[in-house]
């Protein structure tokens, strides 16, 4: 039997592809179940230690699949008692979350990839696997993309006179939706006929609207709420943008081609590359901007600056980068090509399915 075991307040991320996941297996012919441990507790410790409790229960032949961090934490409780078949997922940069957490944060994190090093560990991100095993010396990894079923779908290629961007992402910092709204200003006032729709909420909700107010920019950058109807999203605009410093492997990469829209997207760690620039290596990123047949890798944001008032002169290179991209869209000019299958159903629950017959034996 498979426990799938996420720890997801909301939709989407890691429930969304848990979820696939367990479907698959249940497709393929295993008994598998979703594990959220956030029903089980309302603080960390008591979440962990209430999952623990009803996860005992089960054999300890079954198999536990962990998706992400504070699964894996209470996969050490399960190590303990013995329950040997399991599978850590990581769903973003370790290197990057390592450092950039607290000494004493450090020192657990330690300790926790000490005792699980020579376990299956799963990278969602190729890139994120290679500097994982090289600063963490684990035994026993791999990369397995999360399961995303592209089909294609044909958009009619026409001039566009106004270009509409799209941006869908949790309002958080960490997606540098301020930089987005600075640059479109920037192209709007030099003449350019542009503008913004941006999709999603979040934390930082209140502070970007005022901040669009502040920047005087409303008539042309338009916060369009949350929404789950993927399709109207993604007919609404003719490209996605997203000048974000870190991810796991953004799926709204995916969802976009698969609409048949351009991606304008940082370089950043990690998985835009490898979604992108599928044959250049993960780790090499551009310091100016790199075209592709599904739009533009653009060099990473080095300092985030949410609010800030003014575009300093490293963020000023992106005001031309767009304004190529743009003239791009209306041109025609992207191929949108791409290899789908490393996503397919079959690629990735064959890959599932091979890890959990080797765990087996």
């Amino acid at each position: 039997m498979i426990h799938i075991v996420h720890s997801s307040a909301r939709e989407g991320g890691i429930k969304t592809v848990s979820t696939i996941l367990n479907e698959g297996f249940i497709q393929n012919g295993y008994e598998s179940t979703l594990f959220n441990m956030n029903e089980y507790g309302n603080s960390f410790f008591a979440t962990v230690k209430n999952s623990f409790k009803e996860l005992k229960k089960y054999n300890t032949n079954d198999i536990f699949i962990l998706q992400h961090i504070d699964p894996i934490v209470l996969g050490i409780l399960l190590l303990l008692k013995k329950y040997k078949n399991i599978i850590n997922v990581i769903h973003i940069d370790l290197q990057i979350y390592y450092k950039s957490a607290s000494l004493i944060k450090k020192l657990i994190l330690r300790i926790i990839f000490f005792l699980i090093r020579n376990k299956a560990l799963v990278f969602v991100s190729r890139e994120s696997e290679l500097k994982a095993k090289k600063l963490f010396r684990f035994t026993s990894t791999t990369t397995i993309y999360n399961l995303f079923e592209i089909n294609k779908i044909e958009t009619e290629k026409k001039s566009k006179a106004n270009v509409v961007l799209g941006s869908v992402s949790r309002f958080v910092n960490i997606k540098n939706i301020g930089l987005a709204i600075r640059t479109i200003k920037a192209l709007y006032e030099q003449g350019t006929a542009i503008s913004l729709k941006i999709y999603g909420s979040g934390a930082e909700e209140i502070a970007l609207k005022e901040y669009v107010k502040k920047m005087n920019c409303e008539d042309y950058i338009i916060f369009m709420g949350e929404s789950d109807k993927i399709k109207e999203i993604y007919n609404s605009f003719d490209a996605l943008i997203s000048f974000s410093i870190l991810e796991g492997l953004p799926t709204v990469i995916l969802e976009s081609i698969s609409y048949g829209k351009p991606v304008f997207h940082t370089d950043c760690t990690s998985g835009p590359r490898e979604l992108m620039a599928p044959s250049s290596n993960p780790l090499e990123k551009t310091d100016s901007y790199e075209k592709t047949d599904t739009g533009y890798l653009v060099k990473p944001v080095t300092k985030l600056r949410s609010y800030a008032k003014e575009m300093n002169d490293y963020e000023k290179e992106y005001i031309s980068f767009l304004s190529n991209f743009i003239e791009d869209i209306r041109q025609n000019r992207f191929s949108m090509q791409f290899d789908a299958k490393p996503f397919s159903h079959e690629t990735i629950m064959g890959k599932w399915l091979k890890l959990i017959k080797d765990l087996q034996k």
